[in-house]
């Protein structure tokens, strides 16, 4: 299995197509099918918008839902699909255990509504 960033636009794109989310109020978190890799492919992308901050927030945020994706997800999740993480500007002071905690109750959530359609 292999676990890939999305890094085109048109790939975040996509997301838009599915109506499935979680929302938190440290971040956003998006599901949909993997098409464009091997079925036992998982991809992830992370995006923190000008309204998080200047470059130096927006760097953390990121590296802070990079690890989030490293510590809990990527050892349980189904693979074939691709998740996208939206950042909020409370992601940059929020503890860490509460973050964890929320992507985890977040991937479960839409795990389960993915598999409901």
């Amino acid at each position: 299995m292999a676990i890939l960033p999305l890094k085109k636009r048109a790939q975040f794109l996509k997301f838009r197509e599915n109506k499935h989310r979680f929302v938190s109020p440290f971040f956003i978190l998006e599901i949909r099918p993997f098409s464009e890799a091997a079925p036992e492919d998982l991809g992830y992308g992370i995006t923190a918008s000008k309204k998080v901050g200047k470059a130096v927030q927006r760097s953390f945020a990121k590296r802070r839902a990079r690890t989030l994706f490293r510590s809990s997800f990527f050892k349980n999740s189904p693979s074939g699909y691709a998740y996208h993480l939206i950042a909020r500007t409370s992601l940059l002071e929020a503890p860490f255990s509460e973050l964890t905690t929320l992507f985890e109750k977040g991937v479960r959530y839409l795990q389960r509504k993915q598999k409901d359609d």
